[in-house]
């Protein structure tokens, strides 16, 4: 049944990568940022919620399309409204060092992420080339690890680096096969979702989400409408209030349509 939720829906979260970001054509599908100006024209505020760190969505380019409303990245650890910062999370500069040192001994890429930029605090490497061309990234330039802030790093190694990482006492997620994405705590869309909901006065009744992963379930469990993209996993489309069509057939101006808030 449709519903008509102007008066209700007044801020929706929107997952980049197979939500917004066709990996597939290896482009942003054209109807979703038409239809979230549509959105933003009529009062709707419109971020973004991802896993990716911030020069990661800049080299992508979500923002040269659409001027958002702010965004969630690592997965909570960093959240902006308008240009201002509002939270951040920052692993230790001594875990850091450490980790520096042990990707040093190992030969291995370590890929340090600030609140503003990224770099290599060790040498390049196949697999770290590799992995730039599959996901889009822009390689960044190495640099020594100079106590700068940090939200999240990334260590590139074809092998399970779980064993020492566990030493740490931080959060890591072996999110491929040559990936491990390091985080001072487990980092989650849905707790940030709570503290821009909070800062703008809003409840969950007031916020619709659209995702495809697993991280993506927590945004459904901090909003009233969760919205699961065609090509999500089935345990994404699970937790949804809705599944939509896939991101190839224009599945978030479908949605927005069928529930008639554009």
């Amino acid at each position: 049944m449709k519903r008509k939720l102007d008066d209700e829906i007044k801020i929706i979260f929107f997952d980049i990568d197979h939500t917004l970001f066709d990996h597939q054509a290896g482009h942003f599908v054209t109807s979703s940022f038409k239809a979230m100006e549509k959105l933003q024209q009529k009062g709707t505020k419109i971020f973004l919620c991802t896993a990716r760190p911030y020069r990661s969505m800049m080299w992508l380019g979500p923002f040269a399309r659409l001027n958002f409303d702010g965004f969630i990245a690592v997965n909570g650890g960093l959240i902006a409204i308008g240009n201002k910062i509002i939270h951040k999370d920052l692993l230790e500069p001594a875990l850091i060092n450490k980790l520096v040192n042990y990707a040093k001994q190992r030969k291995l890429t370590l890929e340090i992420m600030t609140t503003e930029n990224a770099f290599f605090a060790t040498e390049e490497s196949d697999i770290s080339r590799q992995f730039m061309t599959n996901w889009k990234e822009t390689k960044p330039n190495y640099k020594p690890y100079r106590n700068e802030e940090v939200t999240s790093a990334l260590l590139f190694s074809k092998d399970d680096e779980g064993q020492f990482l566990k030493t740490l006492g931080c959060y890591f997620h072996r999110f491929c096969d040559v990936g491990t994405d390091i985080y001072p705590h487990h980092l989650q869309k849905g707790e940030g979702i709570d503290i821009v909901l909070k800062t703008l006065n809003m409840t969950k009744n007031n916020a619709m989400a659209f995702g495809d992963d697993i991280a993506d379930i927590s945004m459904f469990e901090h909003v009233k409408y969760g919205i699961a993209m065609g090509n999500a996993k089935e345990e994404c489309k699970k937790k949804a209030y809705f599944v939509t069509k896939d991101i190839s057939k224009d599945g978030v101006a479908y949605a927005l349509k069928h529930f008639k808030l554009i």
